[in-house]
Formats: structure tokens, C-alpha cells, sequence
């Protein structure tokens, strides 16, 4: 009994630390002088988020865009945090990948990718298009 109570704690400890390391920020790099990133990830459910870092500089405008291509039906919903944490650009739930967030204050910006609420629920791989100019 205390072998199978030790394996359930330690199961559980495991599913955290797998979840908490799924939502960890990825940070958004522009080679070259360029002022455009294209990001991809995958997603399992209505629940499951990526999340990206990108730091900008004040005055610039931060956009983003679903790269889709034509033979996907995977629509996602695209949240910015400004540096603050205060959600940026519009925040409804529908299936609003195009941000325009101008003009904006020097720091990191939070991008956060979920699966659309309002379309079908899906399984599998998006691509997301950030400008920074």
C-alpha cells in the first residue's frame, strides 16, 4: 500500500511538471536584420495554449497573421499581453489571428495561440506570422 501511494504521488508530480513545461514561454528571435518571424506549433484541444515571448522596442508596431495554407480548416485565436500583463488589441473569442498592436511600449509581449472557441475543435499544427517594425 505504501508503494502504490508513493507511484500515485510521483505519477501526479510528473503530469505537473509536463503540463507546467508545455505552457513555458518560447522567445520569438528575427535573424538577419528581419523584421518578420514565422512560428509553429501544435495543438490537441480547446484547453491545450502555446505561448510565445517577442521584445520590442516603443513606438514600433507589433502584428500577427495566421499562415494557413488553403487545405487547412485550423482556425486559431491569437491574445497579447503588453509588458504589464494587460491584454492588448481586441480580446473576444472569436477566430481573431490578425493583431495590430501600435504604437508599442519598450519590453516583452506575451502571444498566446489557442484553438478558435467558435469554429470545430481540432487536432494538429498552425503556423503564426509576427512582424515587428
Amino acid at each position: 500500500m505504501k508503494y502504490l501511494r508513493i507511484l500515485i504521488v510521483t505519477g501526479f508530480v510528473f503530469l505537473a511538471s509536463v503540463e507546467a513545461s508545455a505552457q513555458k514561454a518560447k522567445r520569438i528571435e528575427f535573424y538577419n536584420d528581419s523584421t518578420v518571424s514565422t512560428v509553429s506549433g501544435s495543438l490537441r484541444n480547446y484547453q491545450d495554449r502555446k505561448v510565445y515571448v517577442v521584445k520590442v522596442r516603443p513606438g514600433q508596431t507589433l502584428k500577427t497573421e495566421a499562415a494557413k495554407d488553403n487545405s487547412s480548416p485550423h482556425y486559431v485565436t491569437v491574445s497579447i499581453k503588453n509588458p504589464s500583463g494587460k491584454i492588448v488589441g481586441d480580446s473576444d473569442a472569436s477566430c481573431n489571428n490578425r493583431k495590430e498592436i501600435t504604437p508599442t511600449v519598450a519590453g516583452d509581449y506575451t502571444i498566446t495561440i489557442y484553438e478558435c472557441q467558435k469554429a470545430d475543435a481540432w487536432r494538429g499544427r498552425f503556423r503564426l506570422k509576427i512582424s515587428v517594425k
